[in-house]
């Protein structure tokens, strides 16, 4: 019984490896053409969009956003405008909108949410008035709503 079960999960894993290995990666934007490279991380996907932050060379590491085409991979919002980064990382998808935490000069680290647009990219509050902030981490959506610590 145990050699059918390990054979079973030798084809399936094998079968896993030539699926991905078949893929092709693409580049849809050349985001930083300054510096070189964007260095994409802290990825969500939320209502067919995938968000993360990137370095564009020119705006710091801002929100951006990516509908899997070279068109649709744009920023979002320059939240700490000009060349300061505000970061944004611990993205956190509840029922489409997209919270997540950005650090500006007036606010510090913050609770932040997106609807993917520039209007629609707020801080939900600044827990800490001034520019200390209270570094919010863990950010879990459970029921509609977004927990954080």
């Amino acid at each position: 019984m145990r050699t059918v079960s390990t054979t079973l999960f030798t084809l399936l894993f094998c079968s896993l490896a030539l699926f991905v290995a078949a893929q092709n990666p693409v580049l849809l934007r050349n985001i930083n053409t300054a510096e070189g490279s964007s260095t994409p991380n802290g990825l969500v996907k939320a209502n067919n969009l995938v968000y993360f932050n990137a370095d564009d060379g020119i705006h710091g590491r801002e929100l951006w956003k990516s509908d899997g085409t070279q068109a649709g991979t744009e920023m979002v919002k320059d939240i700490a405008s000009g060349e300061e980064d505000s970061t944004p990382e611990n993205f956190c998808d509840v029922n489409g909108t997209v919270f997540f935490t950005a650090t500006t000069p007036q606010s510090g680290t913050e609770l932040w949410k997106t609807d993917g647009t520039p209007a629609g990219t707020v801080i939900v509050e600044d827990l800490i008035v001034g520019p200390l902030g209270s570094e919010p981490k863990n950010l879990v959506s459970c029921n509609g709503s977004c927990f954080l610590s």
